[in-house]
C-alpha cells in the first residue's frame, strides 16, 4: 500500500516514529490498526474466558 504525504508530513511521521524507537511503517500500523487489534484480542480473550467460567 502507498499513502501519498507531504515532506513535512514525512518528515513528522519520520520524527514521531524514532522517537517511539519504531520505523515509520510500524508506527502508522500501531497508530492505524492498534484499537482494532486489541479489540481482537480482547474478544478472544473474553471467549476463552467465558469457557472456563461457564
Amino acid at each position: 500500500m502507498t499513502v501519498d504525504v507531504t515532506p513535512e508530513q514525512h518528515q513528522k511521521l519520520k520524527a514521531l516514529a524514532a522517537f517511539r524507537g519504531k520505523s515509520i511503517e510500524q508506527f502508522v500500523l500501531e497508530r492505524t490498526l492498534g484499537a482494532l487489534a486489541q479489540d481482537a484480542d480482547l474478544t478472544e480473550l473474553e471467549a476463552m474466558l467465558s469457557h472456563r467460567i461457564a
